[in-house]
């Protein structure tokens, strides 16, 4: 596939950009399904990868800020689309990622490592308004991230994976299944490489 193909298809954020179609489907962002994607990775390694190879595999993730959706003690728990409005969607997003912390957490333990950090209600605000670049989200972010990125580094849980170094990349002559962010795929279809 053409790389611009590729790209549109990854790129296809429902209400941002249009649905990309080429000659393997019609697809859409894959944040849709693979926003928090180190499930979709664990997947590829032990499935197509290295399956049956027990292979060590180490997942570290690296958070956005998401906003996760929360409701107020007194609020009605009775909340048509009507209520929820844009919340659904971040209510959406964030039981993904934290169902797949979960699982990465049971899955792998201490190979499994997520940085990231929350940020307070009134940071929240410059955050959900990334799609405006202004001082206060670009400050927020900048400040957030400092935090996490200082946190890990002085845990000891991330050393392994900062010490760690690659080993020398071996020739795949076999088709395998290359691991690319997933689509929401209106028709099924997969990358595959030689």
């Amino acid at each position: 596939m053409r790389i611009v193909d590729v790209a549109l298809a990854t790129a296809a954020a429902p209400v941002y950009f249009p649905l990309a179609r080429n000659d393997r489907g019609v697809f859409a962002d894959g944040g849709l399904v693979g926003n928090a994607p180190g499930l979709f990775g664990l997947h590829e390694v032990r499935t197509f990868l290295a399956p049956k190879q027990g292979a060590q595999v180490r997942v570290l993730a690296i958070g956005t800020m998401t906003i996760g959706a929360t409701v107020r003690g007194g609020a009605s728990l009775d909340r048509g689309f009507g209520k929820w409005r844009g919340g659904l969607f971040d209510l959406v997003i964030s039981a993904q990622e934290s169902s797949v912390d979960y699982m990465l957490q049971q899955s792998l333990g201490n190979d499994y490592f997520q940085i990231d950090d929350k940020a307070t209600p009134d940071q929240s605000k410059d955050v959900k308004a990334l799609d405006r670049v202004s001082i206060g989200s670009t400050n927020t972010l900048k400040d957030r991230g400092s935090h996490a990125a200082q946190r890990a580094l002085g845990d000891p849980l991330f050393q392994p994976f900062r010490a760690h170094q690659a080993g020398a990349p071996s020739s795949i002559t076999a088709p395998t299944r290359m691991f690319r962010r997933p689509h929401a795929e209106l028709e099924p279809a997969f990358l595959y490489h030689r």
